[in-house]
């Protein structure tokens, strides 16, 4: 069996969220540019890695949306789910106007690879 590095879960949440916003009117005329392994700096000058990574203007307001995918024959623990939330912390622009999104997929691995074939 292969070995599940979750890379093909980040390319499938990465893609649902570029569909997305390529439909959403809110931010149509705009290009928005959702980026994998994205790596932002803290404000302690520590670079931080996220999954998926995209941000737009809108109402002159920047919006920034970072994503952690996890793919998982079993339910995540409370702790991953902290790590994330501290991983966050000291982003610049971590206020109101940064998303913090957890998507978790808890499925086979053999029926998520059949998912990722089409």
């Amino acid at each position: 069996m292969i070995k599940n590095t979750g890379k093909y879960y980040e390319k499938f949440v990465q893609t649902i969220q570029q569909t997305l916003l390529n439909a959403d009117k809110f931010i149509s005329g705009k290009t928005v540019l959702v980026e994998l392994d994205k790596k932002l700096v803290n404000n302690a000058g520590v670079s931080r890695q996220f999954d998926v990574y995209f941000e737009f203007e809108a109402g002159g307001h920047l919006y920034r949306t970072v994503i952690e995918c996890k793919d998982y024959a079993s339910a995540i623990k409370a702790e991953k789910i902290d790590a994330f939330l501290g991983k966050t912390a000291g982003i610049p622009g971590n206020d109101s106007n940064l998303l913090i999104v957890f998507y978790v997929q808890i499925m086979p691995d053999d029926f998520v690879m059949q998912l990722h074939r089409f």
